[in-house]
């Protein structure tokens, strides 16, 4: 039968009672203004903490819905989780929920001891290695989502030394508790100074913000790589971050955004202020990067 056990740190005791049945661990999160890569690190430090103590990880956003969730399926696919990657074992959601023995039901938030939301692991290479081993293994994309990856990676990176460039701007400039990134001019400015330093030839730019991809335009012309990811024109602080975006496929919207992270960590340096998309490449990218400069700012 069923057993529901909702999240705790005391395993030890959990398990001395129901030892030797497989214990299965719903990793959940319900919100609707997180973004994809925001609860892509609440599912890591979950994925760690189920492993380290010998459960069987699985990740529920039928359930539990998120801000990318669809009302109807895509690609006959409900959980949203696995619109973009693989469960993190060979068992299913549906495994899970049909077993006999026991579930533990997560809590929603970051386990900070494994994904501390400060993302000091940025500056922590043998943290930053343990990640990626937990990424490599357990966070792996879909066949179709990684082919789609592929295609921009052949067609960008015939270039060698491409300076990746984040810029998360739009919500992060107001938003309470997010690190505060630097205006579009110092960022410019900065770019400017270890394009030339590092030896850099292209600029591959990730940026929400039309405005900033006509700024590097202008100073960097035909150096500046982007792909056809969704933009904002002009930003409402009033509307917020997913509202300003609604008009956008949503599904498309956020497959675009985990690609050009997925590229962003190709890069041969790297040049970002500091939000969960810049931390995710860092992380994927796994110490690889030659050169690399991160913002500083502090948090709004």
């Amino acid at each position: 039968m069923l057993r529901n056990i909702f999240f705790s740190r005391k395993l030890k005791s959990i398990s001395n009672k129901i030892a030797g049945e497989n214990i299965f661990y719903v990793i959940r999160r319900e919100c609707s203004n997180t973004g994809l890569l925001s609860d892509w690190h609440n599912v890591l430090g979950h994925i760690m903490y189920a492993v380290e103590n010998g459960l069987i990880p699985t990740v529920d956003m039928q359930n539990y819905k998120t801000s990318y969730h669809e009302k109807d399926p895509v690609n006959g696919i409900s959980n949203a989780w696995e619109y973009y990657f693989q469960q993190p074992t060979s068992s299913s959601l549906e495994d899970a929920y049909k077993s006999k023995g026991a579930v533990i039901l997560s809590s929603l938030g970051y386990i900070q001891e494994e994904v501390p939301s400060d993302f000091r692991f940025i500056y922590d290479k043998n943290m930053l290695k343990k990640h990626n081993y937990y990424i490599s293994k357990y966070m792996k994309l879909r066949p179709e989502v990684n082919k789609y990856v592929k295609i921009s990676e052949k067609e960008i990176f015939k270039e060698k030394k491409i300076l990746g460039v984040f810029y998360r701007g739009t919500d992060y400039n107001y938003a309470k508790g997010h690190f505060t990134p630097p205006k579009p001019n110092v960022l410019l400015a900065k770019v400017r100074e270890l394009f030339l330093q590092w030896g850099m030839e292209w600029i591959f730019l990730v940026t929400e913000e039309e405005e900033v991809v006509k700024i590097f335009k202008n100073e960097f012309n035909t150096k500046v790589i982007i792909t056809d990811s969704s933009r904002v024109k002009s930003y409402s602080k009033e509307m917020g971050a997913i509202a300003n975006f609604k008009k956008d496929n949503n599904y498309l919207k956020n497959l675009n955004y985990l690609r050009d992270i997925i590229l962003l960590s190709k890069c041969h340096s790297l040049v970002c202020s500091k939000a969960n998309g810049s931390a995710a490449a860092i992380e994927m990218n796994n110490n690889k990067y030659i050169n690399r400069f991160i913002f500083e700012l502090g948090t709004n």
